[in-house]
């Protein structure tokens, strides 16, 4: 992912011509998510996709200094940091 995405931004996470082509879209920033793991705020969504797959895609919310904390119907139930006990 970019270090400072907007929307609109179109990257490629993976390039593999025939075996990995995926590629991004943010549609959003600054998005508060609330996940069984708690309240993210400044979120960053993305959708993904990739010609090898054509139709099917994936929408990606990921949480600054977390990562992703929600992938489709999947939401983030727990995390912790190295070293602490956790949240």
């Amino acid at each position: 992912m970019p270090g400072a995405p907007v929307v609109g931004m179109k990257y490629y996470q993976e390039v593999a011509p025939g075996i990995a082509e995926d590629r991004a879209e943010v549609i959003g920033t600054l998005v508060t998510l609330t996940t069984p793991a708690g309240v993210f705020q400044n979120c960053v969504v993305t959708i993904e996709s990739s010609e090898l797959e054509p139709g099917v895609m994936d929408r990606k919310v990921f949480a600054p200094g977390i990562g992703l904390v929600e992938s489709g119907p999947l939401r983030l139930v727990s995390y912790r940091y190295a070293g602490s006990g956790g949240r």
